[in-house]
């Protein structure tokens, strides 16, 4: 797995993983876990609810 972005937020660090085929995004230093999204751009959606880049 390989980490795509990562940023800080209220929600403390949060960082999209992903295998190229698969993304899912991470919130709350790790606690909470959304996805998986079938598309970078859509966990960079995700994403950007949670965290600034």
């Amino acid at each position: 797995m390989a980490i795509y972005k990562e940023g800080h937020g209220s929600y403390g660090h949060c960082w999209i993983e992903g295998n190229g085929v698969m993304f899912w995004v991470y919130v709350m230093d790790g606690k909470s876990k959304y996805g998986p999204f079938s598309s970078l751009s859509d966990a960079m959606n995700e994403f950007s609810r949670w965290c600034l880049a």
